[in-house]
């Protein structure tokens, strides 16, 4: 379970959401280091609540650490951008795959 104090995402539900797309991935089978396993990406844009939901307990984990670190942490930390987006892609194995 991913919390960020306000929001929790059970993983299976993630996983389930993921299963669902299967099919939607965009490298099947073989490409670069995947074998026998399903590619998807901008994971971030598929539009499930899930994942949403578990994306907006992401982003709010990262306020709160960024929060914490206050502008003594790190000489650097003025420089830092204080918008991002966030993105991610997921691979799903098949029996033995990788």
């Amino acid at each position: 379970m991913a919390v960020d104090g306000r929001q929790a995402v059970e993983s299976g539900a993630v996983a389930q959401a993921l299963l669902a797309r299967r099919d939607e991935g965009s490298h099947r089978d073989s490409f670069q280091a995947i074998r026998a396993a399903t590619r998807i990406d901008n994971v971030d844009r598929l539009g499930d609540p899930v994942i949403e939901t578990l994306f907006a307990a992401i982003h709010g984990c990262i306020a709160r650490y960024r929060a914490d670190l206050g502008p003594q942490a790190h000489p650097v930390i003025s420089r830092v951008p204080q918008d991002y987006r966030l993105g991610g892609w997921c691979v799903i194995s098949d029996g033995d795959g990788y």
